[in-house]
């Protein structure tokens, strides 16, 4: 029985697990974009089963899965049994990668934004109290090169005299 294991992301990854028929320790070293094959003829069922539980608790989907919305996405690994995970999957698999990563950090902002907005507000000693709170996040590269797809650049303003937040996405 094949098991193909691809990694859509942008790194390297190594996949743990213990081997269902015999109990050991084993691992699969995955290239960004590639994807090995774990070739165990003596598996049954049963086996698989084991080893496709170890996959869903480290975060892994069907492959063919890779071509709708997979919400928490979290480890991007797609798997396949006897049969090999195409690019079209792997590229797709990495597009809802980049997406679950980019959700995650405007998560992280906003409640970065929102605990400093709240600090800003109660003022202290000596310390105006702020208006407007506004916090940006952007890529940074070395002066001169390129923007590259991917890059982040949002910001988010917090001001309570208008009644509503504001979220502005820009993408490269």
């Amino acid at each position: 029985m094949k098991l193909y294991i691809s990694n859509p992301t942008s790194q390297h990854q190594i996949f743990n697990y213990r081997d269902p028929a015999t109990g050991l320790l084993g691992h699969v070293r995955i290239q960004r974009g590639g994807q090995e094959v774990i070739d165990r003829p003596k598996w049954n069922g049963e086996h698989l089963e084991k080893m496709l539980e170890q996959l869903h608790h480290y975060g892994a989907r069907d492959a063919a899965e890779a071509y709708r919305k997979m919400g928490g996405f979290r480890q991007a690994l797609l798997y396949r049994v006897d049969g090999v995970i195409s690019e079209d999957e792997i590229l797709m698999g990495n597009e809802q990668d980049e997406d679950a990563r980019q959700e995650r950090s405007v998560q992280e902002v906003v409640k970065a934004a929102a605990t400093f907005d709240g600090v800003a507000r109660r003022g202290g000693k000596n310390r105006d109290r702020a208006n407007v709170t506004e916090t940006s996040v952007r890529t940074e590269r070395a002066r001169g090169a390129k923007p590259q797809p991917g890059d982040v650049d949002f910001s988010l303003t917090v001001d309570p005299a208008s009644g509503r937040d504001h979220l502005d996405l820009a993408s490269s």
